[in-house]
């Protein structure tokens, strides 16, 4: 792929050599920086070694030394210029690196960083694309996690300590082999928490129903009373008691959750679609169907337009019950110190004389209950073979990320721009959080600057900490409030990706389930069907993809 670039690389190289033996020493050094820019540019007397070196303050910089990467990370818009405020920051306090950046939108950039590759442009530093892809198509680097330890120790005891915390292997994620790592660890502190379902309480008092439920059938009775005695007093019959956002809160409350893998009590993993569990749940939302319970219209999102967290039918008074979206876009409105409250800034202003309140998931007959939850654990970046096999460079850059994710004004500043400037430090109830100046609060602003995932390519990183400040007073409201109601079903498999057979099955097997599952609800076919349905699901790919899953679970 870089047979030409390396041609020219070398004519460069045969030219210089001559100069060497013609000119000074001074301008021999000159000219050993001329070099490859992709490569470290080096004084003739400095080594490469792949030992870490001391992070460089702004007072330590080595003279004549730089350390050149190309980043290419998606955008959420154009950059203010070639060297975005924090690019030049950052290379000038770090003193021995520069970065060049490969503008590529957001919304193409799998399409766009396929394109470059197949060009023969292959980036250093690739962010938030299908790593398990790259590394099937053998086109990223690989390392052992000891050469991560001793490049970004501070780093490596975050991923040590919230491992242990949260009982999930930060480490075993990033090894798509089972042996060496492809990509950086990291966690990402808003998935510490399932996410909520939500209840027009004001229709709940209407009705004299004075307590949220909190079981299948107290909240099955709930439904019908929305539905059929007009709680909104518009004298119309045009109130649901739910909709397809709540599915998976009634899924939870019989043991399972779509489009999951499920650890069994012996320890082996099932697929939720596929457990006794939801044929029951989709027997009781048969029911509902039939009986008008269920919204008619349950198989078109309940966001219809606009901001894609915001459940458009709950906020517009459709339906009284709602899972839609993650639980900080249902967080409380705390002004200056929302994280992100976006389905809730959208109901106070579709109903200022309306309220909602958070619930619990509801408890099934087997005293089960649940609503989805992200793993913890998450991954983002990946690097060229060229670099990684650089190992001098490589180990650099790592310490470059070693300090940025772990130093806490480098951390915010990385992320949101300049301190006083861009952000703030300020506090909610005591504690102290981020905010950000409302000339930097959009993605697209805190991207022009170099901000969000630019450098490190993540917002989140290994210190959960750290991001409990960035986040503002959504996470602190969050401890102190979801903390006690916190019934999440995670994915055992973190991601489908990591079964050899999925890219073979796994869209034709989602087809059948979700047509069948919808099938089943309206009453086109009966409840029968499921085991059929079931059946032909492992017949076609899915016993292959069980096997899979559990051999992969089996080395975590």
């Amino acid at each position: 792929m870089f047979d030409k670039y390396k041609m020219e690389v070398d004519n460069i190289m045969k030219k210089t050599m001559i100069w060497i033996f013609t000119v000074a020493l001074f301008l021999s050094v000159l000219s050993g920086c001329s070099t490859d820019k992709n490569n470290k540019e080096t004084s003739v007397t400095s080594t490469p070694t792949s030992a870490p070196v001391k992070t460089p303050t702004p007072t330590e910089t080595i003279e004549n030394e730089k350390y050149h990467y190309t980043l290419c990370v998606g955008n959420y818009g154009p950059y203010e210029s070639e060297k975005p405020t924090v690019i030049a920051y950052m290379e000038d306090f770090l003193g021995d690196v520069e970065f060049e950046l490969i503008y590529v939108e957001n919304t193409e950039r799998q399409t766009k960083v396929n394109m470059l590759i197949a060009g023969g442009t292959m980036p250093d530093v690739l962010g938030t694309v299908d790593q398990y892809a790259m590394y099937k198509e053998d086109i990223i680097g690989s390392w052992d996690e000891q050469f991560f330890r001793e490049s970004a120790p501070d780093y490596s005891v975050l991923i040590d300590t919230t491992s242990e915390e949260y009982g999930l292997d930060g480490w075993a994620v990033t090894k798509f082999d089972g042996e060496r790592m492809y990509t950086m660890p990291g966690f990402r502190i808003n998935n510490a928490f399932a996410d909520v379902v939500v209840w027009r309480d004001d229709w709940l008092t209407e009705l004299g129903i004075n307590k949220i439920p909190e079981t299948l059938n107290e909240a099955e009775e709930a439904f019908y009373a929305i539905t059929q005695d007009d709680p909104d007093g518009n004298g119309k019959d045009d109130t649901y008691g739910l909709s397809s956002g709540a599915f998976n809160s009634i899924y939870g409350a019989f043991g399972t959750m779509r489009k999951m893998w499920i650890e069994n009590s012996d320890g082996t993993l099932s697929y939720g679609d596929t457990l006794e569990g939801a044929k029951q749940a989709t027997a009781q939302l048969a029911k509902w169907y039939a009986d008008g319970v269920l919204d008619p219209e349950f198989i078109n999102s309940e966001n219809e337009g606009g901001y894609w967290a915001v459940s458009t039918k709950f906020n517009t008074g459709r339906i009284g019950y709602t899972g839609y979206a993650n639980w900080y876009h249902w967080h409380p409105d705390l002004g200056t110190a929302n994280f992100n409250a976006g389905g809730t800034l959208d109901f106070i202003a579709q109903n200022p004389d309306g309220s909602f309140k958070i619930g619990v998931p509801p408890i099934g007959p087997n005293g089960e209950r649940g609503t989805s939850q992200a793993d913890i654990r998450q991954l983002g970046t990946v690097f060229s073979k060229s670099l990684v096999d650089d190992t001098d460079r490589f180990a650099r850059l790592l310490q470059v990320y070693n300090t940025l994710y772990t130093d806490k004004d480098l951390f915010f500043t990385n992320a949101l721009g300049i301190e006083g400037t861009h952000w703030f430090y300020g506090e909610y109830d005591g504690k102290e959080i981020v905010l950000i100046d409302e000339n930097n609060s959009t993605l697209a602003q805190q991207t022009a600057i170099g901000g969000l995932p630019t450098i490190t390519t993540s917002n989140e990183g290994p210190s959960l900490e750290l991001q409990t400040i960035r986040y503002g007073g959504g996470i602190y409201w969050a401890q102190e409030n979801l903390t006690d109601i916190n019934y999440g079903y995670v994915n055992r498999v973190f991601s489908n990706s990591v079964l050899p057979s999925a890219a073979e099955y796994t869209s034709e097997l989602a087809t059948l389930m979700d047509e069948g599952f919808i099938s089943i609800i309206t009453g086109d076919q009966p409840i029968e069907y499921f085991d059929k349905m079931v059946s032909d699901w492992y017949k076609f790919g899915g016993e292959v993809l069980t096997k899979e899953a559990n051999d992969w679970y089996s080395m975590q």
